[in-house]
């Protein structure tokens, strides 16, 4: 479809492709973009001891330059988020966009978590439980997807400025799925998730979960209080009221570290007017207002 469009045979693509307006051949054509409910994100294992402590994990997201890896990775297709909901939904508050990239931020914050290069190797060690432990963990991501690989190499050498040691590995999707999560054998994954469009986040992140779609085995009574509010209240100011709390606590506690959502790509020919406000569930949304016109 795509190189139809580029050789002028069809007047209209949508893709989710992230170089599609980067390779697009046509001048005369308008690129409108859109977020998609693709969310890329860090999962962390709760069992691992690192982990535990919510001033590593805020570190790790104010040293990660989700903007940057937009830039270089995505081309620009992506948008830097904060929770698991999409600026797009009426649902997303603002306020709660919080960790843009500051370094100095995140090396403050290890500190006063007691990390600290004593023996001058470049990586943080603090003792834990009367035993030295460095500051290093294995990223594992899927291998036959080349943008993820490259954000997890980026990844890897934004924590190293900051003193985090981060081996990449990178595992079949096959391997991932049926070994790696059920089994909860790992330190943190590169992954996504594809939400659902009423925002319902109880399958990733409700205690009742675990086992199936909660594969980071996180278990937090208030989290599960909003999630279940969320689901069941019938007023929008409720709605609204449960969806602030919930994107508070994803900040504040950061059972993951959100990176970004994907944005897909509806490419038109210039002689195609009328397309405005698309979104991923509706791209046609307006279309008996479209016409044609030189």
């Amino acid at each position: 479809a795509r190189n139809a469009f580029n050789n002028g045979e069809i007047d209209l693509v949508d893709t989710t492709v992230v170089y599609a307006n980067t390779k697009l051949n046509r001048n005369n054509a308008t690129h409108y973009k859109y977020l998609t409910s693709i969310f890329e994100y860090l999962a962390l294992n709760r069992n691992n001891p690192l982990f535990q402590d919510t001033g590593v994990k805020k570190a790790m997201a104010y040293a990660i330059d989700r903007k940057e890896i937009i830039s270089k990775v995505y081309l620009n297709n992506a948008e830097t988020v904060d929770v698991p909901i999409p600026s797009s939904s009426w649902l997303y508050d603002s306020s709660y966009r919080i960790y843009d990239y500051d370094i100095d931020r995140a090396r403050s914050l290890l500190a006063d978590a007691g990390w600290a290069d004593s023996d001058g190797d470049g990586v943080l060690e603090r003792d834990i439980d009367g035993k030295k432990v460095d500051l290093a963990f294995t990223l594992l991501t899927n291998d036959d997807n080349d943008f993820r690989r490259d954000a997890a190499d980026m990844i890897a050498k934004q924590l190293a400025l900051i003193g985090i040691k981060v081996k990449v590995e990178l595992l079949t999707w096959e391997v991932l799925q049926n070994e790696v999560l059920p089994s909860g054998n790992f330190d943190a994954i590169l992954t996504a998730y594809s939400l659902d469009y009423m925002h319902d986040l109880r399958f990733a992140f409700h205690s009742s979960q675990i086992g199936s779609g909660n594969f980071i085995k996180y278990s937090n009574e208030e989290l599960d209080n909003l999630l279940d509010k969320a689901a069941s209240v019938f007023t929008e100011e409720d709605r609204l009221e449960a969806y602030a709390g919930i994107q508070k606590h994803f900040t504040e506690q950061l059972p993951v570290i959100s990176l970004y959502f994907r944005t897909g790509s509806l490419l038109a020919d210039n002689r195609v007017h009328g397309i405005r406000h698309i979104n991923e569930l509706d791209i046609y949304r307006n279309i008996n207002e479209w016409f044609l016109a030189d």
